[in-house]
């Protein structure tokens, strides 16, 4: 679990500038549902429960598909995303 903190770190980070940066008001309450989910990630990580995290991800990929993030900001906390799903794939199977 604990290769999923520096992605994860990133994701947050990345949620966090794009929320500060938007322009767009729309967008500020999918940043806000996407750092809430990020940090419900992070307490599962570090209070090392697997199964959690794996379902809180898969449930923020979803959300991705319902909530996308358009500009600069929205593409590099995107980026972050897909980088911390390959750092879960990488884990392999629950």
């Amino acid at each position: 679990m604990e290769t999923l903190l520096e992605p994860l770190a990133s994701y947050i980070d990345a949620l966090d500038a794009g929320l500060a940066a938007t322009t767009n008001a729309n967008a500020r309450p999918v940043y806000t549902r996407h750092l809430a989910a990020a940090a419900r990630i992070a307490s599962a990580v570090l209070l090392d429960r697997p199964g959690d995290v794996r379902r809180l991800i898969e449930d923020e990929q979803r959300a991705h598909g319902w909530g996308f993030l358009g500009g600069p900001e929205g593409e590099r906390s995107n980026g972050a995303f897909v980088r911390l799903t390959d750092a879960l794939a990488r884990l392999g199977p629950a």
